[in-house]
């Protein structure tokens, strides 16, 4: 193949993509999507493994990412939530109880052993009132209070 066959070969290639570009591209989208699907838990452990070995990178592009797409994300995210709120809020609770070392299933218990009245005054409280009481410099969580008796103990400084 002389020389300028090569360059016409070429210039009808580039043209060709050029032309069909749109189709090209779904396709390749549509071959990379469906390789993720059958190889999807590989995928996910060299990724963990990436993020694991480099964390300050992926800090870094993590942060980068936030800034760049803020606005999609705090619009996802409140997406997420108007369609999942109950979800939302049992996560939330679950890592509120994970600061004090509880589950779900231990501030149960604690409520029950304390028939589902305030430690301090014994008066009934409902789900919005309900505060953890702990002491501030062990974290250790001491009854389940009402709000009005949580500020009292918080003026205290207890």
């Amino acid at each position: 193949m002389t020389e300028e066959e090569k360059i016409k070969k070429a210039a009808y290639y580039r043209a060709w993509y050029e032309k069909n570009r749109e189709t090209v591209l779904e396709k390749q989208k549509a071959r990379s999507k469906k390789n993720y699907q059958e190889n999807k838990e590989k995928y996910k452990e060299r990724n963990k493994r990436w993020r694991e070995e480099n964390p300050e990178k992926y800090k870094e592009l993590t942060r980068k990412y936030m800034e760049k797409n803020r606005e999609k994300i705090m619009h996802k995210s409140a997406e997420w939530y108007a369609q999942n709120k109950d979800r939302a809020a049992k996560k939330n609770r679950d890592r509120k109880l994970a600061q004090y070392g509880l589950t779900t299933k231990t501030y149960v218990d604690l409520l029950a052993s304390q028939n589902g009245v305030c430690a301090i005054c014994q008066g009934f409280m409902t789900q919005k009132n309900l505060c953890l009481d702990h002491c501030h410099a062990t974290g250790k969580v001491r009854g389940i209070l009402c709000q009005k008796c949580n500020t009292g103990v918080g003026l205290f400084q207890d």
